[in-house]
């Protein structure tokens, strides 16, 4: 049994890096430091800047102690660790090196007390006098502005080092008057080598790809990576599937359902899916940014890049995206990657619980999906477009229909792609049914969904694809959408021979109505009221 008396050091405090070698990942940063050490030109003023766990205030710690090590005789690139001076700052005590956190002291009250009303006495038994400020953004406007003297111009035994995880919110007055340090986030493998490493000096055994899932869910954070590792070791000899257990991360079959439910618009799969989703619990910000990973592996994948899949997934699950990803064109991946980035915000506003990823899952079916393969020659094709497939156009049309053979459609959809590549890949499965003096009419799949014709229809959307149109042709060119049926998509229609009676017609409309019918159904209703007719 383990003895319990002595308490116990989590991970990322008992493996804390202890001089300029040990930052993993940082080592461009460390030598910069070291030779600005060496050669006697280290600056007053830092500024740390990096994600979370990726050694900011390691490092400065690290470069406080070689700066104030008792036992060198000067500012040296290997402090001993030993020293009281050493062991002061490392545990964030010492009088000659203040380190607090400006989340917690972030009035200019406290800065004035720990900062300003300091720098003026000499250190205690130090070289220098140390401010080490953690999450320094969070400092209030008018702590900044206290500052802003003080380390323009610092007495010469003061030093700051500020460390953030948002270098944008920190005022351009203080970028100006230090030197910045980005922090990078660590490889995937170089942490995978680590957690292999610390395992293997802990006494412990895992599995390889487990430590794989721990390295891939740090997302590059080595304080993450060993918290991480702290939970799974304490699981025991935790195979993958029970650390994702653990963790609350969704397996990859969860993603595939909700992905192949989409490709093949099959509703009641897809929301089968979200149901999986919302009864096992699993965070649905998450599971929907997961989500978008997953579709942007295969988007890298179908794109050529199929290194990176080994490393991300386990040989089968690995195996199936690559798969999937070649059945469907960049254009497909790209789409439908383009709808669910813009579906996302739903899901993370928590809008009515699982409806958000019901609406983003709805949001990637509005398209039919394009086959890998072209369609054999048996199967029944279009005829030949030579005259206009609209219905009954009039006789006293004002110009010909242009044959679609006139206009290169698949040229006007690469300058649609250069400018939108969305666009063009909503468009792939359209094709240039007819075009005269002012209008194109253009054919869509027989069975496009008004998600779809709602989403071409958009301003943007339409405007572009006219003025490409526009100056293909050379003169001005509106858009109208056909189904391949015959019938138009599009609100406005060319007359009709022969209208119905007004009253009739007003009658003939509104039964028709999908609206009026699913409001009828609704609530169990009937229309007894119709608008007059236009």
């Amino acid at each position: 049994m383990a003895n319990t008396d002595k308490p116990y050091l989590v991970l990322a405090r008992k493996y804390r890096p202890t001089g300029f070698d040990e930052v993993l990942g940082q080592e461009a940063l460390a030598q910069t430091l070291k030779n600005a050490i060496t050669a006697g030109r280290v600056a007053h003023a830092y500024l740390f800047a990096g994600p979370r766990g990726t050694g900011k205030t390691s490092m400065a710690r690290i470069l406080a102690k070689a700066l104030n090590c008792l036992e060198a005789k000067g500012p040296t690139t290997a402090p001993c660790g030993t020293c009281e001076a050493c062991q002061a700052i490392a545990r964030g005590s010492d009088l000659d090196a203040v380190e607090f956190d400006a989340a917690s002291h972030r009035k200019v009250e406290e800065v004035q007390s720990l900062i300003l009303e300091r720098v003026g006495y000499a250190p205690a038994r130090c070289r220098f006098k140390i401010f080490i400020v953690d999450e320094v953004q969070q400092l209030s406007d008018t702590a900044f502005d206290a500052l802003l003297k003080t380390l323009e111009e610092p007495p010469p035994h003061v030093r700051f080092i500020f460390a953030t995880t948002h270098p944008g919110d920190v005022p351009p007055t203080i970028h100006s008057r230090c030197q910045r340090f980005d922090f990078r986030r660590v490889d995937p493998e170089r942490l995978l080598a680590h957690l292999k490493d610390l395992c293997k000096r802990e006494g412990v055994r895992l599995p390889e790809e487990t430590l794989r899932l721990v390295a891939r869910s740090a997302e590059g954070g080595v304080r993450d990576a060993l918290s991480i590792l702290d939970q799974v070791i304490a699981l025991g000899d935790a195979s993958p599937e029970q650390a994702a257990a653990l963790l609350g991360i969704p397996p990859d079959e969860a993603y595939a359902g909700l992905l192949e439910a989409a490709l093949a618009r099959d509703l009641p799969k897809g929301f089968a899916a979200v149901n999986a989703v919302w009864e096992r619990g699993w965070d649905l910000r998450e599971f929907a940014e997961g989500f978008l990973s997953f579709l942007r592996d295969h988007l890298v994948a179908s794109a050529g890049d199929e290194a990176s899949l080994t490393w991300r997934y386990a040989p089968a699950s690995a195996k199936s995206v690559l798969a999937r990803a070649k059945a469907h064109g960049v254009d497909r991946w790209l789409f439908l990657l383009d709808r669910a980035v813009e579906a996302l915000p739903s899901v993370r506003q928590g809008l009515a619980g699982r409806l958000g990823l019901e609406l983003m899952f709805l949001s990637l079916t509005g398209e039919r999906p394009q086959a890998s393969v072209p369609a054999p020659p048996s199967a029944p094709a279009r005829p030949a477009p030579v005259p206009a497939p609209v219905r009954a156009p009039t006789p006293s049309a004002v110009a010909a229909p242009v044959p679609a053979a006139a206009l290169d459609w698949e040229a006007v959809l690469a300058k649609i792609s250069s400018k939108k590549m969305s666009l063009a890949a909503m468009l792939r499965s359209t094709r240039l049914a007819s075009l005269d003096a002012g209008t194109a009419l253009i054919e869509l799949p027989p069975d496009s969904s008004s998600v779809y014709l709602d989403r071409l229809n958009e301003a943007d959307k339409k405007t572009l694809v006219e003025e490409v149109l526009s100056a293909t042709c050379g003169r001005p060119v509106k858009v109208r959408y056909l189904l391949a049926s015959g019938g138009p998509a599009t609100p406005e229609a060319p007359a009709v021979a022969q209208p119905p009676a007004p009253r009739e017609a007003s009658r003939a409309s509104s039964d028709q109505d999908p609206v009026v019918q699913l409001a009828t159904k609704l609530l169990a209703g009937r229309v007894v009221r119709r608008p007059p007719p236009d």
